[in-house]
């Protein structure tokens, strides 16, 4: 889960999002015996045999803690304009192989 300022579709948006708003003992909990597809390929060949199309799911709170969310320190990242001219000039280093 993560607010509204987050693009769920950008995968750094999401990392970023973790990183800076959760605590893993409290914003990370764990669900046992979520079914699944048998498209899977975590599924241990055992539960297969079995039919048994069930793992466990992590639920990631990703959003500003509710009960002081007035008090969390604004996102500091540029606009969309800015972040578009900034790749446009050194977009060339992002792009790079990394020196070996």
């Amino acid at each position: 889960m993560v607010d509204d300022d987050i693009d769920v579709t950008d995968l750094d948006q999401l990392l970023w999002a973790m990183l800076t708003r959760t605590d893993p003992k409290e914003s990370i909990n764990f669900i046992a015996g979520a079914w699944d597809s048998p498209a899977d390929p975590r599924l241990p060949p055992e539960k297969r045999a079995a039919r048994d199309m069930t793992h466990s799911v992590a639920v990631i709170d990703a959003c500003r803690p509710f009960h002081w969310r007035d008090k969390f320190p604004p996102a500091n990242t540029p606009s969309a304009e800015v972040a578009r001219q900034a790749r446009e000039r050194f977009g060339w280093l992002l792009d790079s192989p990394a020196p070996s």
